[in-house]
C-alpha cells in the first residue's frame, strides 16, 4: 500500500493516473524522472593487511604504553585513554602496515 509519495525538490513526479478501486484502496500510477546526481572522485587508501606479522605487531603491542606498565594507566580518564589507545594503534600500524 502506498498512502504517499514525498519526493525532493530535483525529482518530477508524471503521468499520474488513478484507476479502478481495489478494497477501499484506488490503484495509483505514476513515473518518476530523477536526475542523476553527479559523482564526485574520490581518492581511497587503505593498508597493506597482507604484509602485517601478527607475532611483531603482538610483541611491539606488548611492549607498548597501553600495556607495558598498566600501573600508570590508573589516573587517566576515559578521554586520555581512548588517545592513548589510538595514538599508539595508528603508530604501530604505520610501522607495521602502511
Amino acid at each position: 500500500m502506498l498512502d504517499l509519495v514525498i519526493t525532493g525538490g530535483d525529482t518530477e513526479v508524471s503521468g499520474f493516473r488513478t484507476g479502478g478501486m481495489i478494497s477501499d484502496y484506488a490503484i495509483v500510477q505514476f513515473t518518476l524522472c530523477v536526475k542523476n546526481s553527479s559523482v564526485d572522485e574520490q581518492t581511497i587508501t587503505s593498508r597493506a593487511w597482507r604484509k602485517l606479522s601478527h607475532d611483531d605487531f603482538a610483541n611491539d603491542l606488548a611492549a607498548s604504553t597501553l600495556c607495558s606498565n598498566l600501573d600508570a594507566l590508573v589516573n587517566l580518564s576515559v578521554d586520555d585513554m581512548a588517545k592513548l589507545y589510538r595514538d599508539v594503534l595508528t603508530a604501530l600500524l604505520d610501522r607495521h602496515c602502511p
